[in-house]
């Protein structure tokens, strides 16, 4: 297993914490046991980290994630930061996921400082842009 899930009671946060390779039945996995932790309707504040992780996740795998999450009938106002180092495959791959799932209307953003994350899950952030990350 290369990943962990823990809910983080002081902030409210369920972090997903990934290293190594990232595949495909990884990510759900992961994100079957995020979304168990997530208890009544919510919404609910996700922080996954992938800074020691690589992504071995195809464009159709990352493409399909919106769709799992509707099926799992996962809140739409769930907010969700990806904490990755910026540069290379797996940050290519967060931006795309980031984008896509915009696109499909839930709160995605990705950052390369855990805090920066942690600030816009919570809200405290001076601007109410959505993407506060790097500015990339």
């Amino acid at each position: 297993m290369t990943w962990k899930v823990q809910l983080n009671t002081e902030l409210g946060i369920i972090h997903t914490v990934y290293s190594d390779i990232i595949t495909n039945q990884d990510a759900k996995d992961a994100t079957g046991e995020a979304l168990a932790l997530a208890q009544g309707d919510g919404p609910h504040m996700f922080l996954s980290d992938v800074l020691d992780a690589e992504s071995q996740l195809s464009i159709l795998d990352l493409y399909n994630t919106p769709s799992e999450w509707e099926a799992a009938e996962a809140n739409r106002a769930n907010k969700l930061a990806v904490v990755v180092r910026k540069g290379g495959k797996t940050w290519e791959d967060a931006k795309f996921y980031e984008n896509k799932c915009r696109n499909q209307g839930w709160l995605v953003s990705v950052f390369t400082q855990h805090q920066e994350a942690i600030d816009w899950l919570i809200g405290h952030h001076s601007s109410n842009k959505p993407d506060i990350g790097d500015g990339s």
